[in-house]
């Protein structure tokens, strides 16, 4: 669903117009798209390159002296989903369980 809000937001048309789109037709602009580096994502990387470029300017720096990248100016992406640590065991589980609710 993401793709098609994606699209929407570049064609600037109603989802709705999207979605009555014939699958081919849609694969077709997506690929399109993302070939031709169009979108939200490709603006904000464009948007923090040229922060970089700025930030790096002689009168800027930062404390270490290590010039500023593009990553240093990436907004957090809202749809990344960050993988756990470390997975819970079923017995790690049951065991916080029993200690949030009571029980054996």
């Amino acid at each position: 669903m993401r793709a098609v809000y994606r699209l929407a937001y570049i064609l600037r048309r109603d989802v709705a117009d999207i979605l009555r789109m014939s699958a081919q037709d849609f694969a077709r602009w997506d690929v399109w798209t993302r070939a031709e580096g169009i979108g939200p994502e490709y603006d904000r990387a464009r948007y923090a390159r040229q922060l970089a470029e700025t930030a790096n300017a002689p009168r800027f720096a930062k404390r270490d002296n290590a010039p500023y990248t593009a990553a240093d100016f990436m907004p957090a992406d809202p749809w990344r989903v960050e993988k756990p640590a470390h997975e819970l065991t079923f017995e790690q589980i049951q065991a916080q369980a029993s200690a949030m609710f009571g029980g054996p």
